[in-house]
């Protein structure tokens, strides 16, 4: 009976070096098609230490790494910030219509607000007054897109699902109450968005939120084709949501090295939760497009 645990613990370590070797080789060839298209890229890369915090959310000892519930706390100069009346106002509708879905209670479908420091910082970033198209991916029941609405009254949003059974339902209240300016586009986002992108060559994003597909070719294709629209002359912001992690989505986070390793992304910031009660040692990460890459399909 003395050999039992240390025989489990070596097992468990040994499925935990095979489950990572397998994982590294998916990646490898996921990733690639787009290492070969974007190989004059690949050496260019981005500091992960900035001199002082990009946004007066961000706690004055800045470190680039740290807690997402430090932001907006007392020592930071964006401490009083709320979000607006038009949300406060307009929420309890909102959730009230989202809670009759059932996929609002099952835990693996998360939305942006179960996390009150990325939801704040969204509205944040979204409420700025260079924010006038705003272009996600991964609306579920719409929680973040009644979050840029509310926060910004004249963002247009462009939200890329591939849909659920109360996806209509949501995108109608949303239409509704906000006319106008939220419309959802429905299929796979690795078509969509490019397809969306030729039709409106034009059309330039000033905020993105890439919170899809959470596998590395749904991640890649999705940083990819919103990057390609984003817009770098005035200025832009570009938010990952589940990375950096731990467990269980870390292929979003190849993607998003791959972003700034090719130079298309410049990393401002990157927080965790390693503490939350529902979704421990998952986090989200901010950043600038610099400069645009082609579509990826």
């Amino acid at each position: 009976m003395r050999y039992t645990v240390p025989i489990i613990a070596f097992l468990t370590f040994v499925v935990f070096v095979v489950v990572m070797i397998f994982l590294h080789k998916r990646h490898r060839s996921a990733a690639a098609p787009f290492d070969r298209l974007h190989e004059s890229r690949r050496n260019i890369s981005t500091s992960h230490s900035p001199a002082s915090p990009p946004f007066d959310f961000v706690p004055a000892a800045f470190k680039n790494f740290y807690e997402c519930d430090d932001l907006f706390g007392p020592d930071t100069a964006a401490a009083g910030f709320q979000l607006s009346s038009e949300f406060q106002a307009g929420f309890p509708a909102f959730e009230f219509e989202a809670k009759k879905s059932k996929l609002y209670h099952i835990k693996i479908y998360g939305h942006t607000g179960k996390m009150a420091s990325l939801y704040k910082t969204i509205h944040y970033l979204a409420s700025r007054s260079n924010v006038h198209n705003i272009c996600e991916t991964g609306f579920h029941l719409g929680h973040s897109s009644f979050n840029y609405l509310t926060a910004n009254r004249y963002a247009i949003v462009h939200s890329f699902d591939i849909g659920n059974e109360d996806s209509p339902k949501m995108a109608s209240f949303l239409r509704d109450r906000f006319p106008g300016r939220f419309f959802l586009h429905v299929g796979n986002s690795i078509q969509k968005v490019p397809e969306f992108a030729r039709m409106h060559p034009d059309h330039s994003c000033d905020f993105i939120l890439v919170d899809g597909g959470h596998d590395y070719k749904a991640a890649m294709a999705d940083l990819l084709n919103m990057a390609a629209m984003a817009n770098v002359d005035t200025g832009n912001i570009v938010v990952l949501d589940d990375y950096p992690t731990l467990v269980p989505f870390p292929e979003t986070g190849w993607a998003w090295e791959n972003m700034r390793r090719w130079g298309y992304v410049r990393e401002l910031m990157r927080c965790l939760f390693p503490t939350h009660k529902d979704y421990p040692n998952r986090g989200f990460v901010v950043g600038t497009v610099v400069r645009r890459p082609i579509l990826s399909t």
